[in-house]
């Protein structure tokens, strides 16, 4: 991965989906996020489409790290990179970048509830 210090993420994002393409298979099911407020709210109008990969774990107290605000992914379709991250224990999936999220249901103040339309 250090051959990719420098480039523009787009290039990253390229390579990675080239290996992924070769090196992975992907997995669907329940998925989870934790995240930012700004970027959950994003979340919460209807239809969101991911301008980049979506991090996301099968374990969702995996994801209280990175952010109080969980999104609970229904059909997550994301590739299994736990083979290529360092940290094996967080059990990652990569959702691909454009994927497209249909709001369902806020459940309480911080987690909400989506579905991925492939």
């Amino acid at each position: 991965m250090y051959e990719l210090d420098g480039l523009s993420y787009n290039k990253v994002g390229n390579e990675l989906e080239s290996y992924l393409s070769e090196n992975s298979d992907y997995s669907s099911g329940l998925l989870y996020r934790g995240t930012t407020k700004d970027e959950f709210s994003k979340w919460m109008n209807g239809v969101y489409i991911a301008q980049r990969f979506v991090p996301t774990s099968h374990v969702v107290s995996n994801t209280e790290d990175f952010g109080k605000y969980i999104i609970e992914i229904h059909g997550g379709y994301g590739k299994n990179v736990r083979n290529i991250y360092q940290n094996k224990n967080e059990a990652e999936f990569l959702i691909n970048r454009g994927s497209t999220f249909e709001f369902i249901s806020e459940e309480g103040g911080n987690k909400i509830r989506v579905r991925q339309i492939i």
